[in-house]
């Protein structure tokens, strides 16, 4: 797979030959005066085919580099709005410290007093470090990986997971909590379901190392879309193995309910600070690098686009000043300026859509090696690379329509002096 920081490596590359053989052109060309331009035809047509090259290629960078950026975009919002198994708005996740771990009913009872905290659930870790937890799993004398988190009872439902089959864990039968190394129960996410219903276990009710499974619950992403979700164990842990209190808070009163939340950590723990994170930041942050990669694909498309700019304004005003006779002609015999318009603007038109042809499978290419970095991705739509050559061909029509709009509205006869 490609990786991210080689792909902006490739970007950086490409903008910065852009601007090494773009800019010092295109500043040439804006220096030649109108007067130059008409004089020295033969040096302008020997040198037509090296600027047409120089602007079809910072077009195909222009196309590649705003396609990139809606793709990256669109993934971004597809992370965003994908169901992610759970429910992560209104869920703050406080720090556990020792003084608190060793009295969680009273710090739970306490903090479910505000009516703006509608539940309390304790966990060994932030979701989303979940990931870093592993055991190995025997199943048929052959071994497995399985995710694991230490939870209790309130978890599954404080945080909306869907619960497949069999049940959760009860706050009244104390021997589902895994107290030692053997007995108690467990819960499967599907993805560890998937692995151990297959298993000759299934005749001794899924006893694994002691432990029997309780109930299986809906696939939840725990990591980035970047990964697949992996097969996932749940215990019902003993207090002292939280490091974190979830609390789903309701809508509204947020900075009243956090500061309520700070006064009870500090009167149960005075000696510490409470730390604390709402969970959908937690899980945007998994997502800084790609965020850091979209705002880079715009700074640059936009840069690109205004070199290609530079070089198409020359090539206009060269090209309207070149066949000023030609437009005086045509005017005398009675051309009319949207005609003119079309005439001066055709071989822009087919430079930008030449473009296109070139810049789509190079950027279909790059964008599809950078998806696979993606576990769950969005899908390369024909659209995103017909808008990104529509954008193209429309700041060239505008920038290009300018310069021909001054020739075709020019005085005839005063074009016709000049010549």
């Amino acid at each position: 797979m490609l990786n991210i920081r080689y792909i902006l490596f490739i970007i950086l590359g490409i903008v910065t030959l852009g601007i090494i053989y773009g800019f010092p052109p295109a500043y040439f060309l804006m220096k030649v005066s109108t007067k130059q331009s008409a004089k020295s035809g033969q040096v302008v047509a020997k040198n037509s085919g090296f600027n047409v090259g120089l602007i079809t290629f910072q077009y195909v960078i222009s196309i590649i580099l705003i396609s990139g950026t809606i793709i990256t975009y669109k993934q971004l919002l597809f992370t965003s709005n994908s169901n992610l198994g759970f429910n992560k708005e209104q869920v703050l996740s406080v720090d556990l410290v020792p003084s608190l771990t060793a009295n969680l009913s009273t710090f739970k009872s306490k903090l479910l007093e505000n009516p703006n905290i509608s539940g309390v659930s304790f966990i060994s870790d932030d979701i989303t470090q979940l990931k870093q937890y592993s055991t190995l799993v025997k199943v048929d004398e052959e071994d497995y990986v399985f995710k694991y988190g230490l939870i209790d009872p309130e978890f599954i439902p404080l945080m909306d997971i869907e619960l497949v089959q069999g049940e959760n864990f009860s706050q009244d039968i104390q021997s589902q909590m895994v107290q030692s190394e053997m007995g108690g129960s467990y819960i499967l996410n599907e993805a560890a379901w998937d692995i151990l219903k297959q298993s000759k276990t299934k005749d001794a009710g899924y006893n694994i190392n002691g432990e029997t499974l309780l109930g299986v619950i809906r696939n939840f992403h725990f990591e980035s879309f970047h990964n697949k979700i992996n097969p996932m164990i749940l215990y019902w842990a003993p207090s002292n193995y939280f490091n974190k209190a979830l609390l789903k808070l309701t809508a509204g009163n947020t900075a009243q309910t956090i500061n309520y939340i700070d006064e009870i950590y500090k009167e149960i723990a005075p000696e510490s600070l409470c730390k604390y994170q709402f969970v959908d930041d937690e899980f945007n942050q998994l997502y800084t690098t790609d965020r850091i990669m979209v705002r880079l694909l715009g700074i640059f498309s936009m840069l690109a686009i205004f070199i290609a700019t530079l070089g198409i304004i020359s090539l206009s005003t060269m090209a309207a000043e070149n066949r000023t006779k030609e437009i005086g002609i045509r005017k005398v015999n009675g051309a009319k300026i949207s005609e003119i318009l079309t005439m001066l603007n055709t071989d822009f038109v087919k430079w930008v859509a030449l473009a296109f042809v070139v810049a789509s499978p190079i950027a279909y290419y790059i964008m599809n090696k950078w998806l696979e970095n993606f576990a769950y991705k969005t899908n390369l739509s024909w659209w995103i690379f017909a808008l990104a050559g529509l954008l193209a061909l429309g700041i060239a029509l505008l920038t290009v329509s300018w310069q021909s709009w001054r020739a075709a509205t020019r005085n005839p006869v005063e074009a016709l002096r000049y010549e």
